[in-house]
């Protein structure tokens, strides 16, 4: 039993189930300036923590734990993070959603 086990999780690993390393890299354009930016995966149990904070949802640590620069160094913390206005706030919300599975654009590109 224990090796039909290994066989699926190795399936599922191969398959895109599991977080990987990879940075997912975008431009993120602000006026006429254009930022290379990129996006990482989080795990399941992080993204659920941050999600579901007992005490509402909170953005600014979604973009702290996702967003990178093209490297891979970490951009924003928690702190900087919240002090993004709203709409590039959103955006980068959008793009975390995205790469980590929780969008209809996620679904449609299986990456959900």
């Amino acid at each position: 039993m224990g090796n039909n086990t290994n066989k699926t999780l190795a399936a599922l690993q191969q398959n895109g189930a599991c977080v990987t390393e990879a940075l997912h890299p975008f431009d993120f354009k602000i006026g006429d300036a254009v930022v290379p930016l990129a996006v990482v995966e989080i795990p399941d149990a992080k993204f659920r923590k941050i999600i579901g904070n007992k005490d509402g949802y909170d953005r600014a640590e979604l973009i702290a734990a996702t967003i990178r620069d093209p490297d891979g160094a970490v951009v924003f913390t928690k702190e900087t993070a919240g002090e993004l206005k709203p709409k590039f706030a959103n955006d980068l919300e959008k793009l975390a959603m995205k790469y980590n599975g929780f969008s209809d654009e996620a679904e449609a590109e299986g990456n959900g």
